[in-house]
């Protein structure tokens, strides 16, 4: 791949600062430079932790935690129309998202819907896109439930299969990745057969990954630092766990919560953040059994890594240091898995998540 791929670096702040960055990141060396003449980054926003844009890299959607939209209690999702030229923003309109501390989202394959996780009300939730770009109302949204002992429900991610007919969701809170059937033309989820499965006793499943070969599922948790493989029925929805690896060296003790899982396009090697740690702990995984070997660990090089992405050409892996208000970016070796850090840092306030806007 040659020629400059437009980035967001979606940011924890409100006020006066920016919400949201643009970058222009240069395939061929992993370098990043900030997009000065970009507009309208934070119109409307007030504390962003998560974006995602279409298939067609033509609107960029954020997730807003908001407290209430236009006084009814809970989060919000902005949209807004991306300048490719300039990386400038133009806000299209903001929808309540049917829940409380909007996290992740997902888009679904024919731009129709956009699928939220909400962390705070322990739901998901789903929107309708209307060709402009723009947000409707909600259409479907499902609440988790929390099983006997419980303490909450607390929904931290939401992807969908790459049939397009599942989505999956890491809740945290009730100890599940759980399984919904997707209607593409209507937007509404049902509970799949089986509806879920469970982790490891207080694990705090969080985000989750499919594998290239569409048959593997991995999944990083936050509070047992572990990177899970589970067998995937594309048919069905089923999941099955394979295998659970820690996340850090051997006696390491000190308090420190899993963050994000990324693969290498070449489905050889899984990627997961450690903060507290501070480190990529980085594994080789066999495609046809699902099995995990720890390789190693590279340090983030700044503090509390929680969002990390692997760039358009597998080549460089990105780490956005929220408490360092930094990120680094490091050189794939596409043989061994190993990382490498390369360029200087760049400075950016409490960055959280990475949006690369597809040609």
């Amino acid at each position: 791949m040659t020629g400059k791929v437009l980035l967001y670096v979606t940011c924890a702040i409100g006020g006066d600062e920016a919400s949201l960055r643009a970058f222009h990141f240069e395939p061929e060396t992993g370098a990043l430079s900030e997009l000065s003449q970009a507009s309208g980054l934070s119109d409307g926003l007030t504390g962003p932790i998560f974006s995602a844009c279409d298939n067609r890299g033509l609107f960029l959607y954020v997730a807003d935690p908001v407290p209430d939209v236009d006084g009814s209690p809970g989060g919000a999702v902005v949209s807004f129309k991306i300048d490719r030229e300039t990386g400038g923003l133009t806000r299209l309109n903001r929808k309540a998202c049917g829940g409380e501390v909007p996290c992740y989202l997902s888009v679904s394959k024919n731009g129709k819907f956009i699928l939220v996780a909400n962390y705070g009300s322990g739901s998901v939730s789903v929107l309708p896109i209307g060709e402009d770009g723009s947000l409707g109302d909600v259409v479907c949204s499902m609440k988790h439930d929390v099983p006997p002992g419980g303490k909450g429900a607390n929904a931290h991610s939401i992807i969908l299969d790459p049939s397009n007919r599942h989505a999956l969701v890491a809740d945290l809170g009730v100890g599940r990745i759980l399984v919904y059937r997707f209607d593409d033309e209507t937007g509404q989820l049902t509970p799949g057969r089986p509806p879920w499965v469970s982790t490891a006793k207080g694990a705090g499943p969080r985000h989750v990954k499919f594998h290239p070969n569409e048959q593997l599922l991995l999944c990083m948790t936050e509070y047992d630092n572990t990177m899970i493989s589970l067998n995937y029925d594309a048919k069905g929805g089923a999941l099955t766990l394979i295998e659970a690896q820690s996340s850090l060296p051997p006696g390491y003790t000190e308090t420190t919560y899993g963050s994000d899982v990324q693969l290498h396009p070449n489905g050889r090697f899984v990627y997961g953040s450690n903060r507290g740690h501070n480190s990529i702990a980085i594994f080789e995984i066999d495609a046809k059994t699902g099995s995990l070997k720890l390789l190693g660990h590279e340090p983030t090089g700044g503090d509390h890594p929680r969002g990390t992405c692997i760039d358009p050409t597998g080549n460089f892996l990105l780490v956005a240091n929220q408490n360092s208000d930094n990120i680094l970016t490091f050189k794939i070796d596409a043989e061994s898995g190993r990382l490498a850090p390369v360029g200087d840092e760049v400075q950016v306030l409490k960055p959280v998540w990475f949006t690369f806007i597809p040609r």
